[in-house]
C-alpha cells in the first residue's frame, strides 16, 4: 500500500509542476567534431551539407554560433582552454602550457578526455605534422606533460582508436578530422571541401550518431572559424538524447561551447573564458529540466486513450503550426520528435505509460505531462 501512495504522489509531483529551472543536463559521453574554415551560409541549407542538414533538421540547430579568431589555430585553443594562450598564427608552440583546460578539468574531477585525430601516426605523437595531420588543429597536445594542468600522452590518440563500443568512449572526446576530411584542403576524389567534411562524418560518425541519441550522448558538430570574413559566423549543431529539435538564434561561440560542455559534467572549474560565459541551457528536453509550464494550455483528454494529443487553450491563443516539440519518458529518453499541425500531435507509437511533452516556444520550452492508456 505504502508503495502504492508513493506512485500517487510521485505522479502528482510532476502533474503539478509549474516551473523547473534551467541547466544543461548530464552526458554519459560527448563527441565534439571540428571542421574549417567554412561560413554557416556554406553549410545549413547547402546541397553539399546534406549530413549535417539532416542532423541539423533532427537536432539543434544554432543560427547566430561564432567562433572568435583568424586564424586557425587560436580557434581551437580557445575553444579547448577558454584562451587563445598568446597565440594569434597558425606557427609552431615551442613550449607546453600549464593553464586550465577542459582535458585536465575532466581528468581531475575524476571523468576521462581524449582526442582522436584522423592521420595522427602513433599515440601522444609531439611532432608539428606528419601527412595530412596537423597539430594546430589538435589543441589538447599543447598541454601534453607532467606539470600543473598538463595531460598525459596516451589522451593523444589517433582516430582509428575511437572504439566501436560506444560505452568505452570517454566523458568528453575531440575528433579532430585530418586536412582533407575537415574541408581545410580541397582533395581528390570529392575535390569540395564543405562535402569533404560532411562525408567524412557521415562515413565515420554516423553510428555514433544512431547510437547516441538512446544512451544518454551527444554529438556536437561545428567549425573553428568561417572563411576568412570579419564576421566570423559558423554553423554548429548538437544531436542526441536531450536535444529539443528546432532552430536556436542567441548567439554562442567557442566559450559557450566549453562552459556548456563543463557544466555538463559538473565541473567546479571553469577554464579561462568559459568562467564568465553563459551556457547553452535552453535546447534540452531532459524532463525537469530547462522547462516551464503555460498554465492556460491544456491536453484534453488527459489520460489519453486515442492515437493523438489534442491541445486546447483557455485563451484562444493556440499552437502555432510548425512549433518542434520532443516527447520523453519519465527516465528522460527521448521517444518521439517532430512538428505540431493542427493543435494535435500523434502518440500512435507510443507504449501505455507516463510521458512528457515539450514545446518549444518563442524563448521558452513548455512542458505538459500526460498519461496514454
Amino acid at each position: 500500500m505504502k508503495k502504492i501512495y508513493s506512485l500517487v504522489a510521485f505522479v502528482y509531483m510532476l502533474f503539478s509542476a509549474t516551473a523547473i529551472f534551467s541547466q544543461v543536463p548530464s552526458f554519459s559521453h560527448i563527441v565534439i567534431v571540428v571542421g574549417e574554415n567554412t561560413a554557416s551560409t556554406a553549410v545549413f541549407g547547402s546541397s553539399n551539407a546534406p549530413y549535417i542538414n539532416a542532423l541539423a533538421a533532427q537536432g539543434a540547430k544554432f543560427t547566430n554560433s561564432f567562433a572568435l579568431s583568424h586564424p586557425s589555430q587560436p580557434n581551437y585553443l580557445q575553444l579547448y582552454s577558454g584562451s587563445n594562450q598568446g597565440v594569434t598564427t597558425d606557427g609552431a608552440i615551442a613550449s607546453k602550457f600549464t593553464t586550465a583546460n577542459l582535458g585536465s578539468e575532466l581528468i581531475t574531477a575524476g571523468k576521462t578526455y581524449i582526442t582522436y585525430s584522423d592521420g595522427l601516426p602513433s599515440v601522444g605523437y609531439d611532432g608539428t605534422s606528419s601527412g595530412s595531420y596537423v597539430r594546430k588543429h589538435n589543441p589538447a597536445a599543447n598541454w601534453m606533460g607532467n606539470g600543473t594542468n598538463q595531460i598525459s600522452t596516451t589522451t593523444n590518440q589517433p582516430f582509428t582508436a575511437f572504439p566501436t563500443n560506444f560505452n568505452s568512449l570517454p566523458s568528453v572526446c575531440f575528433v579532430m578530422p585530418d586536412l582533407c576530411h575537415d574541408g581545410h584542403d580541397s582533395c581528390a576524389p570529392l575535390n569540395n571541401t564543405i562535402l569533404q567534411y560532411d562525408t567524412w562524418i557521415s562515413q565515420n560518425l554516423d553510428a555514433y550518431k544512431q547510437w547516441c541519441i538512446n544512451n544518454n550522448s551527444l554529438l556536437i558538430v561545428t567549425y573553428d572559424e568561417d572563411d576568412f570574413t570579419p564576421t566570423n559566423k559558423i554553423a554548429t549543431v548538437f544531436y542526441g538524447a536531450r536535444v529539443l529539435v528546432g532552430e536556436y538564434a542567441q548567439t554562442i561561440n567557442h566559450y559557450n561551447l566549453l562552459r556548456t560542455i563543463e557544466d555538463s559534467n559538473a565541473l567546479s572549474s571553469h577554464a579561462g573564458s568559459a568562467a564568465t560565459a553563459t551556457p547553452i541551457d535552453y535546447c534540452w528536453t531532459t524532463l525537469g529540466i530547462g522547462t516551464t509550464t503555460r498554465n492556460e494550455l491544456k491536453i484534453v483528454p488527459n489520460p489519453v486513450g486515442a492515437d493523438f494529443l489534442n491541445f486546447v487553450d483557455s485563451q484562444n491563443t493556440g499552437l502555432e503550426n510548425n512549433q518542434p516539440y520532443t516527447i520523453v519518458n519519465m527516465l528522460g529518453q527521448k521517444m518521439t520528435s517532430g512538428i505540431i499541425e493542427n493543435d494535435r500531435v500523434a502518440i500512435t507509437d507510443l507504449d501505455k505509460g507516463i510521458y512528457c511533452i515539450e514545446i518549444a516556444e518563442a524563448d521558452k520550452i513548455i512542458v505538459e505531462k500526460f498519461i496514454k492508456e
